[in-house]
């Protein structure tokens, strides 16, 4: 209110603030009737560690009206997609018959992106429809700003993680094995190993879970079970409502339709939510609201999946930077003995790609020599293999011996190395032809991305 005073027509970038119309209006008003107002900033929900009648007047007052707008809200609001306008903004941002009031820009990303994302998740995960609907959407968007772990979110979120499974899939590694157990790493197996560190983790999970809902003074019924049933599954690999009280049901049956898994990365069931706001424990201060309360569940959950797969982190590739190196180094010796091993596959005149004492050129080298060896000769490898196999098969000889015979150390050498820079020049050239038609690709087929069906899920994860 107070930046109005500099200006009488405001700058593009004040237009843009949340609730820029109200805002505009109330000082244009009070300008037209020619009321000099003082402003102050109240801070808010108070009442949350105090008693109402134990706060200043100001703050009482801003309760109220904060009361009063949250009761307007659900009872009128959401029946009011479209606000008036008002004379101080004569331009509205209208998306789906939505008027937009406030972040406009992530708004506007939100309209375009989030419809190709649930696409893709629903056809990840076999979800439905109602699956989709079923989530508390809201209470997962607002915890992720708290974490500032954007990366390994994005990775947690989306079933990202590079487990063993993954790994091994994506010819990566030579296994798919947990370090600690021998059993597939899957991404259940990562949160239910019955070793020691992953037992202890289970424990402070459950904690943090139990103290995070006492703090926010859920009903002890609640609290309990949601408890209970996380443990269950992080043991059986199942929930079954039936062993429940009934009103717990519809939530254990929501979650169980998401998946458990799915749980510990956020998308927590809107029952959830439902069985807090309808509880009817008498709080110290003000009840918080369901998606309040769920935000911060999913906050203590995913807290505690990164701190599993840091755990994890340590044990397969080592706690310090030294036992890191010393880990990756033996894994890519195994990766670069294997591939000189391929020498007898090759073509004769494609020696040169390979070493002739593979230890010593271990001993000699470190971590991203061997890495740079194995990343740039890999290819020009399978692909002299590759021709050579073709080669026998049609009878083709090899002239290497009469070069080696006719030549000096020196001339072969030289030859050697202009070879083995052709082979890794050419597996270059075609990478980058294989890009740029995927370039080209994207260009011809990128359309306008629908938003049908953004601000359903918006409506239905208050």
């Amino acid at each position: 209110m107070n930046a109005d005073k500099n200006y009488q027509e405001p700058f593009p970038n004040e237009t843009l603030r949340s609730e820029f119309d109200v805002t505009e209006q109330i000082y244009i008003t009070q300008v037209a009737s020619k009321i000099k107002p003082i402003y102050r900033w109240v801070k808010g929900h108070q009442d949350d560690n105090k008693q109402y009648d134990d706060l200043p007047l100001e703050a009482q007052l801003n309760i109220d009206a904060d009361e009063l707008a949250g009761i307007f809200q659900q009872q009128s609001g959401t029946s009011r997609p479209i606000i008036h306008m008002l004379p101080s903004c004569p331009a509205l941002l209208s998306i789906r018959g939505i008027s937009i009031t406030s972040n406009y820009r992530k708004q506007l990303i939100r309209a375009s992106v989030e419809p190709t994302y649930i696409q893709y998740l629903q056809y990840k995960f076999a979800w439905s429809d109602e699956v989709v609907l079923s989530i508390a959407w809201k209470s997962l968007s607002l915890a992720l700003p708290r974490l500032n772990r954007d990366v390994i979110i994005t990775k947690i979120c989306n079933d990202l993680l590079p487990t063993a499974e993954t790994l091994y899939k994506r010819k990566f590694q030579d296994h798919d094995t947990c370090i600690l157990c021998g059993k597939q790493e899957t991404w259940d197996h990562i949160l239910q190993c019955k070793k020691p560190t992953r037992t202890k983790w289970r424990r402070q999970l459950i904690t943090a879970l139990r103290n995070r809902l006492i703090y926010l003074e859920t009903d002890f019924s609640l609290e309990e079970t949601l408890c209970t049933v996380v443990e269950e599954w992080l043991e059986t690999s199942i929930v079954e409502s039936s062993k429940y009280p009934e009103r717990f049901h519809r939530a254990i049956k929501s979650q169980n339709h998401i998946g458990w898994r799915h749980f510990f990365s956020g998308k927590i069931s809107q029952e959830w939510l439902i069985l807090q706001e309808t509880s009817t424990k008498v709080t110290i201060g003000r009840k918080r609201l369901s998606y309040v309360w769920g935000v911060s569940v999913v906050e203590v959950l995913l807290k505690q999946f990164i701190k599993l797969w840091e755990l994890r982190n340590e044990e397969v590739h080592g706690k310090t930077a030294e036992l890191q190196e010393q880990i990756r180094k033996e894994k890519l010796s195994k990766a670069v003995r294997q591939l000189n091993n391929l020498n007898e596959q090759a073509r004769p005149n494609d020696m040169c790609l390979f070493h002739l004492d593979i230890e010593d050129y271990i001993v000699k080298s470190n971590v991203q020599t061997i890495a740079s060896y194995i990343s740039s000769h890999k290819k020009a490898i399978a692909n002299s293999i590759k021709k050579w196999t073709g080669a026998s098969q049609a009878g083709v000889t090899s002239i290497v011996d009469w070069i080696r015979h006719s030549n000096s150390s020196e001339q072969i050498e030289r030859m050697h190395s202009r070879h083995r820079n052709t082979l890794l020049n050419e597996n270059r050239n075609k990478e980058r032809l294989r890009l740029a038609r995927i370039r080209r690709a994207a260009a011809v087929s990128r359309r306008q991305t629908s938003i049908a069906g953004f601000y359903t899920l918006n409506r239905t994860s208050d």
